[in-house]
């Protein structure tokens, strides 16, 4: 491999380009880094790369990456670079010293590894990247731009976008900058809230913005003591929008728009009228960009779509660290911060719409997704009854079960000279790192955690010398139950019972952890005695254009394991109703048979054809001569 390549004969180099190692080939650095820059402007002779080790590993680790750079910086200064463009986010992280790499796109921040020093990095996405993801030309772009910027001297910090704010403080300009609203045919509109729990929700504060730069936001309960007013502004609010005729843009509106409804429309929970009349005047007009950029960039290979991501080129780094708890932001911070969410969103509009219209998904999008979103928004806010005597029976089943899956651990005499073991390992360890005191055996408790994949690894691969199936992104051997399942050929009789049983104190573990904590306190206790959990559904939220669901994860409720008929049985209908479950009969094999117009696919609803015996005379007509000749070339 090489150690770096060049452009030319030049011995200074202004730029250092780092990449994966294996990644180190001329052409695909020429093409993809180099000549763009030269289009831009800059000097090829200015050029340099150097690779990243990632030691034989999926990803690199800490060790790697700084031994990398003690390395490289060196030879860097010794050479003139005064920028690097790093083309990886893990090595970026170390270099830049930063938690996260989405925000940095557009930078040009020091390096400050080992320490601060005058040089400037930039973070770029690899190359091999376009393979599977194709937007990520984009990154690119908006890296090589910054880098040049940022050596011509014209470099501007993403964001700083808002050229004109109103902050009304009191009710009469509230009323009056609201009122000046209707003037505009289109605004954003979005809001801060104190949690993401319905009831406890509330409304912090609201925005509004008609183009990319200007706009309005002010505080609701956010700071305001006086409950009258808050009350009048509400007022205003349920005024204005029953009254308003544009249109108006959320990111993520099922979530703004449920608040919204239950704040200002909904009595209580079970407030029915209200909920409807709101969800009527609030949905009457709307688009929501969330939806427009899943539509506009979804591939096989996932997007991203929260709006400080799709919005980053513009916004720039904006986010608050205490934005979970707005009460933590001074009320100044957070109506800018809620007025840049809403200039994002006309900007993320302007940019995604036209693709969506170029991809043909605008009747999609208009007859299927919106409609889809009302419908979800009502069922959130209505809510799935709980029997919560069940939940705590599951939960008290589900404890015992782990109780008892503990005891063939503590009892197993692997388990407990596994103990030992460890135990010993870790007073070596630290006995070696002292020069005359020795600790004790008592300073190292006897202990194994079946949810440590650390201990799980130590225990099947060092101390019972199991071999290594699957390993991690980072190297590590898995211990997933996908993992287990597969060394159970390798184990005897007592590690069979250990591996069944850590697989079952993870899996019972992870339903207690998941989904019954969320029913006990999430849920919410309405008027007819029962508790009901309103769950938070996205349109948009899986490559496949499935309802994805969090808090609890509702579409992910285990339904074949052997822990399913314990969970479904803390559902229930309300008094006077009955519960009625429906599901499409092979619903994604019908939308294949209507895209691929496959003959085979077709037959199974033309022909009445088994789709499983089709399916399996297609591949193997060979294997299954019994099948009637009649079919011999129906699909040739």
């Amino acid at each position: 491999m090489n150690e770096y390549i060049t452009f030319s004969e030049s011995k200074k180099f202004k730029i250092a380009i780092l990449i994966k190692d294996a990644d180190m080939v001329k052409t695909n650095l020429l093409k993809h880094y180099v000549e763009p820059l030269v289009k831009l402007g800059l000097s090829k002779d200015d050029i340099i790369v150097f690779p990243l080790s990632y030691d034989g590993r999926k990803k690199p680790n800490v060790k790697t990456i700084k031994s990398t750079y003690d390395d490289i910086l060196p030879k860097l200064s010794a050479i003139g670079v005064t920028h690097v463009l790093c083309c990886d986010s893990d090595y970026f992280k170390t270099l830049a010293r930063v938690r996260k790499t989405p925000p940095y796109h557009g930078y040009a921040i020091p390096v400050m590894y080992p320490e601060e020093s005058e040089t400037t990095t930039i973070l770029c996405s690899n190359y091999v990247s376009l393979f599977y993801q194709p937007t990520n030309q984009g990154l690119i772009d908006t890296a090589l731009k910054t880098l040049t910027d940022s050596i011509n001297g014209t470099y501007r910090e993403p964001g700083n976008i808002i050229h004109s704010a109103s902050y009304p403080d009191n009710t009469g300009d509230i009323k009056r900058a609201l009122k000046d609203l209707h003037q505009y045919p289109e605004l954003s509109c979005d809001i801060e809230t104190f949690s993401l729990k319905i009831d406890e929700a509330g409304l912090g504060s609201i925005s509004f913005a008609w183009d990319e730069y200007n706009g309005i936001a002010f505080a609701i309960e956010h700071d305001n003591p006086c409950s009258a007013d808050i009350i009048y502004i509400k007022d205003y609010l349920i005024e204005f929008f029953s009254t308003y005729t544009g249109k108006l843009t959320y990111h993520g509106g099922a979530f703004d728009l449920k608040v919204l409804i239950y704040e200002l429309w909904m009595d209580n929970i079970d407030d029915t009228v209200g909920l409807l009349k709101g969800l009527d005047i609030l949905t009457k007009n709307i688009d929501d960009t969330m939806i427009i950029a899943y539509l506009a960039t979804n591939t096989t290979a996932g997007n991203k779509l929260s709006l400080k991501e799709l919005s980053q080129k513009f916004t720039g780094n904006y986010a608050q660290e205490n934005i979970k708890n707005i009460i933590l932001i001074p009320q100044p911070q957070l109506l800018s911060y809620n007025l840049t969410d809403c200039l994002a969103t006309n900007w993320v509009k302007n940019k995604y719409y036209p693709i969506l219209i170029n991809n043909k998904q605008e009747k999609i999008y208009k007859e299927i997704y919106l409609p889809a979103m009302k419908m979800l928004i009502q069922t959130e806010l209505t809510g799935f009854a709980l029997d919560m005597d069940e939940v705590l029976e599951a939960e008290k089943t589900l404890n015992n079960f782990i109780w008892m899956n503990q005891q063939i651990l503590d009892n197993s005499p692997y388990i407990n000279n596994f103990k030992r073991w460890l135990q010993h390992t870790h007073r070596v360890v630290a006995n070696a790192k002292l020069k005359k005191k020795v600790k004790p055996y008592s300073d190292f408790p006897l202990e194994f955690n079946a949810g440590s994949s650390k201990q799980v690894g130590q225990f099947l691969h060092e101390f019972m010398n199991l071999n290594v199936i699957d390993t991690t992104d980072t190297g590590l051997p898995a211990t997933g139950n996908d993992a287990l399942n597969k060394l159970m050929h390798q184990a005897d009789e007592e590690t069979t019972k250990i591996l069944n049983a850590i697989m079952d104190i993870t899996s019972a573990e992870k339903i207690v952890n998941t989904f019954i904590k969320a029913f006990k306190e999430r849920s919410i206790l309405h008027s007819d005695g029962l508790y009901y959990l309103h769950g938070n559904f996205k349109l948009g939220g899986t490559v496949s254009s499935r309802i994805s669901s969090n808090s609890p994860n509702l579409m992910n409720l285990p339904s074949t394991s052997i822990y399913a008929k314990t969970i479904k049985k803390c559902f229930i209908s309300p008094p006077g109703q009955i519960l009625v479950g429906s599901d499409f009969n092979a619903l994604e094999s019908r939308i294949s048979a209507l895209l691929t117009k496959d003959p085979m696919f077709e037959s199974v609803y033309t022909q009445g054809f088994d789709s499983h015996a089709l399916n399996s005379y297609f591949y193997f007509k060979d294997q299954m001569p019994d099948i009637v000749k009649e079919l011999d070339g129906y699909f040739d």
